[in-house]
């Protein structure tokens, strides 16, 4: 063998070995670069929010004091949507005419997480048929507790003017 034709298997481990070592040293130093500063900090107020939510559970007798429908992921508009459906469709009572919901989210006044918010309905149709409507309304989930509840006549008809909120439970932190 010619000393010319043993550098090349070696020059090509050499090679192999050196491509390796730094794919591992650009790895470590990602995986370095991804971990935040304070992750520790952060692990740590994510352990005491457990721990509070646990002991307000312990507490309280467990979810069983928020009535069904009350827990949620949140206020915001998107994730209101199916509890204003639900009750624009418990409150239509005339085909064709969907009754007006529209949900207001307040901030929550205490450390409980426990978000009013304000509905507001409007619709109209017959008589009986909004009674059954008012008291499907007064079954539904979330619980709705009622401020204003006005029935107008109007000739055959009469029309509903609902005002009242319902409280939402998140434990998401704000």
């Amino acid at each position: 063998m010619t000393p010319g034709m043993t550098q090349g298997p070696l020059m090509t481990l050499g090679a192999v070995l050196t491509g390796a070592s730094c794919a591992l040293l650009f790895g470590a130093g990602l995986s370095v670069l991804a971990r935040p500063a304070d992750l520790k900090d952060r692990l740590n107020v994510l352990d005491g929010q457990a721990e509070r939510a646990q002991a307000l559970l312990r507490r309280r007798g467990g979810s069983h004091d928020y009535p069904p429908g009350s827990v949620c992921a949140g206020v915001a508009p998107a994730q209101l949507e199916p509890v204003r459906q639900r009750f624009s469709a418990l409150a239509t009572v005339t085909p064709g005419q969907p009754a007006r919901v529209q949900l207001t989210p307040s901030a929550p006044a205490d450390l409980e997480r426990i978000a009013p918010v304000s509905v507001r309905i409007e619709a109209e149709g017959e008589y009986a048929p909004m009674l059954s409507a008012l008291d499907a309304l007064s079954r539904s989930q979330p619980l709705l507790y009622a401020d204003v509840v006005e029935l107008r006549p109007h000739d055959h008809l009469v029309s509903l003017q609902f005002s009242g909120r319902f409280y939402c439970w998140t434990a998401a932190p704000r």
